[in-house]
C-alpha cells in the first residue's frame, strides 16, 4: 500500500497561530511543511526549534491551516490546490473553498490552536512541549498579547505552558523589546498618594 505525501501550509506571511497549524499537522500526521514569507515571530520559532520548512517530495493531499480564503493560501511553486483538507478558526470563510475540500474542521474561535487542542485532546493524542510552546507564542499573539484574551483563552494558555513561565513566550515574541518598552513604560509612570 503506497503512503501519501503529505503538504502542511497556511496563508501567506505566515503569523505564528498558522505556523502552529503546519506544525501540529506534521507532528500528528506526518509529512512536510511550508511556510510561505514568516514573519519575525514565526522565523524565531524556527530557528529555536530547528524546523524545516521546505517540501521534500510533490504531494498527494494539503493540510491547509488557518485559511479562510482561497487567494490567501501560501502555495509552493509547483503545486496546485486540488486535493485538500482545512482546519480553521475564522468566523467568514469562502463557502466554495471549503466545500471543494475533501474535509474541513472549522469552529470559529480567537486563534486555531484552541481547535487543535480540542482535537487533540478529544483523540487522545499527546501533543509535545515544544509544540505546546508554539501554541501558547500564537494563542498570545492573537489575543494582541493577552489585551483581547478571555477567561477561556487564560485557561487555554495554563494548558499550553504546562510548567513554563509566561515569560519564555513573552522572550521569544518581542526578543529585547521587552524590557525597552517596559523601561519607557516606567519613564512615563507617575506615583500617587
Amino acid at each position: 500500500m503506497r503512503t501519501l505525501n503529505l503538504l502542511h501550509l497556511t496563508h501567506k506571511n505566515v503569523d505564528p497561530d498558522g505556523f502552529a497549524g503546519v506544525v501540529w499537522g506534521r507532528e500528528i500526521f506526518g509529512g512536510s511543511l511550508h511556510v510561505d514569507s514568516p514573519g519575525i515571530v514565526v522565523r524565531r520559532l524556527i530557528e529555536r526549534f530547528k524546523i524545516s520548512t521546505s517540501p521534500t517530495v510533490k504531494p498527494d493531499v494539503l493540510f491547509i491551516y488557518d485559511v479562510n480564503l482561497r487567494e490567501r493560501v501560501g502555495l509552493p511553486e509547483g503545486v496546485e490546490l486540488k486535493r485538500y483538507v482545512i482546519f480553521d478558526h475564522h468566523p467568514k470563510y469562502e463557502r466554495e473553498f471549503f466545500e471543494g475540500s475533501i474535509k474541513f474542521f472549522h469552529k470559529p474561535r480567537s486563534a486555531l490552536v484552541l481547535n487543535l487542542f480540542d482535537y487533540s485532546e478529544k483523540a487522545g493524542l499527546h501533543l509535545s512541549d515544544d509544540l505546546l510552546l508554539i501554541f501558547a507564542v500564537a494563542l498570545v499573539t492573537d489575543t494582541a498579547l493577552l489585551r483581547t484574551a478571555t477567561g477561556e483563552e487564560l485557561t487555554y494558555l495554563g494548558y499550553f505552558l504546562k510548567k513554563r513561565r509566561l515569560e519564555e513566550v513573552f522572550e521569544i515574541i518581542m526578543r529585547g523589546r521587552l524590557s525597552r518598552d517596559i523601561l519607557k513604560r516606567a519613564e512615563k509612570m507617575r506615583m500617587y498618594n
